[in-house]
C-alpha cells in the first residue's frame, strides 16, 4: 500500500481497517451525519467512512488511539521530535517500522501501517 500520496480521510480509512480492525460499512440510515460505532467491549466496531467523527490522521486524541492499539499488539512505539521537520514514529514489529510526517497524529498513523504490512 503506497502511503505516501494518501490524503487524511484516505489515511484514517486504512487505520480504521487495517489498524484498529474495524468493519467497514455504509453510512448508517436515519442519521444526519454518518457514525463510528464503537463499543467498549470490542465485540461489534463499526467504521464509516463518510464519518468525521474519528481522524487519527489530524486529531491527536484518536491517534492516541492508534497508538495504544499498537501497544496492546505487543508493539513498543516511540515518537522522536524532528525539530522543524516535523515528527519520526516507529513501531516494532519484528523489526523497526519507521514513518517521517509533518505532524505526529500522521506519523503514528502511518508507522501503524507500515508495522500491520510486515505482521
Amino acid at each position: 500500500m503506497d502511503t505516501s500520496t494518501m490524503t487524511d480521510a484516505e489515511l484514517d480509512i486504512a487505520v480504521a481497517t487495517d489498524v484498529m480492525k474495524w468493519a467497514k460499512d455504509e453510512p448508517w440510515l436515519g442519521h444526519e451525519r454518518p457514525y463510528v460505532g464503537i463499543f467498549p467491549d470490542g465485540a461489534f466496531n463499526v467504521y464509516t467512512p463518510e464519518s468525521n467523527h474519528w481522524s487519527p490522521a489530524t486529531d491527536m486524541a484518536h491517534a492516541w488511539e492508534v497508538w495504544e492499539e499498537l501497544e496492546r499488539q505487543g508493539m513498543r512505539p516511540g515518537i522522536y521530535t524532528r525539530g522543524t521537520n516535523g515528527y519520526r514514529v516507529h513501531a516494532d514489529a519484528g523489526g523497526n517500522f519507521w514513518a517521517d510526517a509533518d505532524t505526529a497524529c500522521r506519523a503514528i498513523c502511518l508507522a501503524a501501517l507500515a508495522a500491520q504490512e510486515k505482521t
